[in-house]
């Protein structure tokens, strides 16, 4: 399960996708690590994108896995 993967839990991991809040800089680093190792890399330039957006963002796959989240 991703919560587990990012030491998270599914009520944590609800509302970073509401926007409710975001991770944490060392959650997203988890994040982004955990999307390199799994080998999603057609999101890497996703990545920029959300880091750098002056809006926040969350970036999930098609199962509503957080792959990347602003700050």
């Amino acid at each position: 399960m991703f919560a587990n993967e990012v030491n998270s839990n599914q009520e944590t991991i609800s509302r970073w996708e509401k926007g409710i809040v975001i991770p944490s800089l060392q959650k997203q680093q988890q994040i982004e690590h955990l999307a390199e190792t799994e080998n999603i890399s057609s999101f890497g330039g996703f990545k920029s994108i959300v880091r750098f957006s002056p809006y926040q963002m969350l970036l999930c796959d098609g199962n509503d896995h957080v792959i990347a989240a602003s700050g």
